[in-house]
């Protein structure tokens, strides 16, 4: 059975049927993400603490020890002397929970487990671009943003089950700005763009190629696509009352001699939230913008504009 523990909820399961490392890779890959990648020392000690003392597989494996999920983090938590690859048998990694550091042990050993708890949907629906981002927004939380390799593959991984030969994300064509953008406000650089397929046009949007090499295309938004909805998000913190991100919807007065589209003008209103958030007892945090669907950050508000009280959505 599976149990949802502390932190560690939001991001693994621990699976406590003792299986092999390849059997746990597997598992995870079919029912969820993947084995798990500890990236840090407090991801490290968020899965010690759902383990509950068990020795427990996690998603590192000797090939210049990568992780299953093609994850690039190079934290890493060996116990003294290991890797040591006893009879040079010794291929996979298990945390070691009574020294709660990692070993490495013959891949067939039995032991619990953790995959990435599974925060993407794939929806076999052909919606245009813009149907999409509103059910994605209505029953999950949004448009998968892919700003890392390693999100790139698990859209991978969901894509190849798509029913049409393009899977909508939530990346789209600002034709006032001339740049692509993540609708959910996610940043990165990373780009898997097919070659002389990052067509910027008024009304195209991005997608994933579900076969072949599986990278992206612009595409008109009018098509119609499955597409990939995000679980984790905005949404989850709206229902539960906790996370690490907050969304804040903000109504300016007396902008008429300010111009909104100026990134000096943006900067200085970054600075007096930034002032007020230190003043109040904030002393660590990080802002940024949230675009909208047009790639803008503000918009002008109608004078017959209800406002809705509660935890917002982004409107669409």
């Amino acid at each position: 059975y599976s149990i949802f523990t502390g932190d560690a909820a939001q991001k693994y399961i621990l699976f406590k049927e003792n299986k092999s490392w390849t059997e746990a890779q597997r598992y995870c890959r079919e029912n969820h993400i993947d084995l798990a990648s500890v990236r840090n020392q407090t991801e490290n000690q968020e899965i010690l603490s759902a383990a509950a003392g068990q020795w427990v597989w996690i998603g590192l494996f000797r090939e210049s020890w990568k992780w299953s999920d093609q994850g690039t983090s190079s934290y890493r938590n060996w116990n003294s002397g290991q890797p040591n690859n006893f009879y040079g048998q010794e291929n996979c990694a298990v945390i070691w929970t009574n020294s709660w550091m990692w070993n490495d042990l013959q891949c067939g050993g039995i032991f619990p487990f953790f995959c990435y708890k599974d925060n993407l949907i794939l929806v076999q629906e052909n919606k245009s671009w813009g149907e999409a981002l509103s059910y994605c927004r209505q029953h999950y939380v949004d448009l998968v943003s892919v700003p890392t390799e390693q999100v790139q593959n698990w859209v991978k991984r969901r894509a190849q089950s798509a029913s049409t030969s393009h899977v909508w994300l939530g990346l789209r064509y600002s034709c006032d700005l001339h740049f692509w953008f993540w609708v959910s406000g996610e940043e990165g650089r990373y780009q898997n763009w097919a070659p002389g397929k990052e067509t910027g046009k008024c009304g195209h949007t991005g997608a994933v190629e579900s076969g072949a090499g599986q990278q992206w295309v612009s595409l008109p938004e009018t098509e119609k696509l499955n597409f990939i909805c995000s679980k984790h998000g905005i949404k989850d913190i709206c229902d539960s009352g906790y996370g690490k991100k907050l969304l804040v919807q903000m109504e300016l007065t007396d902008t008429a001699l300010l111009n909104m589209r100026d990134p000096a003008v943006r900067r200085a209103v970054f600075q007096k939230i930034e002032k007020k958030l230190k003043e109040q007892g904030m002393p660590e945090f990080k802002l940024r913008w949230r675009r909208q669907p047009n790639g803008e950050i503000f918009y002008q508000k109608k004078e017959d504009e209800e406002k809705k009280e509660g935890c917002k959505k982004p409107e669409v």
